[in-house]
């Protein structure tokens, strides 16, 4: 008689389970990767360093699982909400809007939702096996999902790393290069604060990050966006078709002071 396949496979025991069982080996290296991940994404995008709290906490809740604790699990399932809660609105609002660098595609829009999925599995499976007193492996669906997520992961990085394509990919990078910079990025801000042109001029600037760290150069209200990753410089054209003053900032988060003032007169 066959079965059909499942996630996980049960088999029941009498005796304690060992204390590190195979899902909790699972459950305590995917709070790590999420943990290393943070840790990532705090010192590259200049993230305020108070939130090193989060893959602090986030390390220790690995280590209570292997205390073998029935309600080990708890709060790394707590931290996994947290983790959604402050993934979601990035992932909707900032990265699949229109920052694009490599980095912040593999670690916010790849990496850690994987990880996150595996290691909520993971949680899961280990609870049910702490208070059922039973001894969880991988099924077929269950080593079919890992491949899976490693698959999506690579392909998703992959993807990350091929060239975006703009509105400045058919200008020579060495002619760009050899404007002067009209907004220079250094130390997280601009070096001007304010920039002046005249109504009805075509404006041409040469936008450089002269940081280590990525940065965008936005102004909203006239739909420029663009995106520089360290030490790289890009064009903006634009036609000053209306009097005013627009804010031009750099949406990274962590990044709010980094804002002047563009004047069209």
């Amino acid at each position: 008689m066959s079965t059909s396949p499942t996630f996980f496979e049960t088999t029941t025991t009498t005796a304690r389970f060992p204390q590190v069982s195979p899902i909790a080996r699972v459950a305590i290296g995917g709070m790590a990767v999420i943990a290393l991940t943070y840790v990532y994404i705090i010192f590259t995008f200049d993230v305020p360093r108070g939130l090193l709290a989060l893959p602090a906490v986030m390390t220790a809740a690995g280590a209570l699982i292997a205390t073998g604790k029935r309600w080990a699990a708890i709060p790394a399932a707590l931290l996994l909400v947290v983790n959604v809660v402050i993934e979601t609105p990035l992932i909707v609002n900032w990265h699949l809007h229109d920052v694009e660098t490599t980095n912040a595609v593999i670690s916010n829009v790849v990496l850690l939702p994987a990880a996150g999925l595996v290691t909520a599995a993971a949680v899961i499976a280990y609870t049910v096996q702490s208070y059922r007193g039973c001894s969880l492996e991988l099924g077929r669906l269950g080593r079919a999902g890992i491949v899976v997520v490693v698959g999506a992961v690579l392909g998703g990085s992959l993807i990350a790393l091929l060239p975006h394509y703009g509105a400045t990919s058919r200008v020579s990078i060495a002619a760009v290069e050899s404007l002067e910079p009209s907004v220079v990025m250094g130390e997280s801000l601009f070096r001007d604060e304010e920039m002046r042109v005249a109504v009805g001029e075509t404006v041409q600037w040469r936008v450089l990050n002269a940081d280590a760290i990525g940065h965008t150069f936005d102004i909203d209200a006239l739909g420029i966006h663009m995106t520089l990753g360290g030490g790289e410089s890009g064009l903006v054209m634009f036609v000053a078709d209306r009097a005013g003053s627009f804010e031009f900032n750099c949406r990274v988060p962590g990044h709010e002071d980094m804002k002047g003032t563009l004047v069209v007169q």
